[in-house]
């Protein structure tokens, strides 16, 4: 999605990019035409950047002018992934070259201007096969980066530092990758349609996580779990898309297609698809994809539709969009109190424990003052 205003997709079989407005009455499409087949696409949470990923190569655009900002060429074969943080400030890449790349969006933009290079912040090659997908965690820069492989790996980097903190083997090769919001569990979807569960703070070994999600029969594409980790979305090649129940691991609704899912994911519902709410135009243009890079970079001017804006901050917009912050927290506020549950009741067993060796201490010196204090008593009545 494209800020709250469009939904964007790629044409599987031709180098074209596909727009649709959200709003109710406008339901019109709108082309972009590429130098190439789209492999893997991304916009920023803000709907500001759109990137594509066309064989080896990442093409960034300013989605309310259409400028080609940048065009980056460090990976060695086609790209199978593209991610945003959620603030919008950085991307991660993966490739069939079994690479993952981090980059700073702004890092990236600015060479244009100067005529440098951009370097990315990091590079993981880990991975001695296909790279499949990618999963990137809330809190920016600070964030997780999740990748699986078709070598039946799945890793967790940090971000920031750019240390690997975890593989986990699983048992048949890896196609798609989530993880919960409190980032405790990882889903990953394999080539033969089973879905793992990996908990991340349990004292097994990962390469022990066994099959949680049977139902599929052929390879998972997608997965998405709600904002409270109750729910998982997995789409799939077998014309199916599922939605399972996480606690229970049972799946509760089957939706139906006449062709593979190629992508699906739970996202709040947009605003402009309020069935109470009036048409307006979206905050921002959204321009045609230019597919040359603008040497001296300028620019025209923006247009923003402050009339709609104002019209969007109504109780009702703000409600909407409080929700997911508002899950979330609870969400957190849940597993903190877990986790301090399972904190408390440990602390209570070692401090039983320590007790019991401080009466026992107790005794002991019991003993030994009594002891001493009859020694001497007999010691006296002796000498006289």
């Amino acid at each position: 999605m494209i800020g709250s205003d469009y939904l964007i997709s790629a044409h599987p079989n031709k180098p074209i990019l596909q727009t649709w407005s959200l709003d109710r009455s406008d339901q019109l499409q709108t082309k972009h035409i590429c130098s190439g087949k789209v492999s893997a696409l991304a916009v920023t949470p803000d709907g500001t950047h759109c990137i594509a990923g066309i064989h080896e190569k990442i093409f960034i655009w300013q989605t309310c002018t259409g400028d080609l900002l940048a065009i980056l060429s460090l990976h060695f074969q086609s790209i199978t992934c593209l991610r945003f943080s959620d603030d919008s400030c950085h991307f991660v890449s993966a490739s069939r070259d079994g690479q993952v790349i981090a980059w700073d969006l702004n890092a990236t933009v600015t060479p244009r201007l100067t005529g440098g290079t951009p370097d990315p912040l990091h590079v993981w090659s880990h991975h001695t096969s296909d790279i499949t997908d990618l999963y990137v965690g809330l809190g920016g820069l600070n964030g997780r980066v999740i990748s699986c492989s078709l070598d039946q790996t799945c890793r967790v980097f940090e971000l920031d530092s750019g240390e690997q903190l975890l593989e986990a083997v699983l048992d048949s090769a890896l196609t798609a990758v989530v993880a919960d919001a409190a980032e405790s569990n990882v889903f990953a979807g394999g080539l033969t349609g089973a879905i793992y569960q990996v908990a991340l703070y349990s004292a097994e070994p990962c390469s022990q996580a066994g099959i949680a999600f049977t139902g599929h029969s052929a390879r998972v594409t997608c997965l998405s779990v709600s904002i409270d980790g109750q729910l998982l979305l997995s789409g799939s090649e077998d014309r199916t898309a599922r939605i399972w129940d996480i606690p229970s691991k049972q799946c509760i609704q089957v939706l139906q297609h006449k062709g593979g899912v190629t992508n699906a994911f739970i996202a709040p519902t947009p605003v402009q698809l309020q069935s109470l709410r009036e048409s307006t135009e979206p905050l921002l243009p959204l321009a045609k994809f230019k597919s040359s890079v603008d040497a001296e970079g300028k620019g025209g001017v923006v247009p923003v539709n402050l009339a709609t804006t104002l019209k969007m901050l109504t109780a009702d917009a703000k409600e909407s969009v409080g929700t997911e912050r508002r899950l979330y927290e609870q969400m957190l506020v849940a597993v903190a109190d877990k986790d301090q549950e399972d904190k408390g009741a440990e602390m209570m067993e070692d401090l039983q424990k320590e007790v019991a060796r401080l009466k026992q201490v107790n005794h002991q010196l019991y003993d030994f003052a009594m002891n001493s204090v009859m020694s001497r008593q007999q010691d006296g009545g002796e000498q006289q």
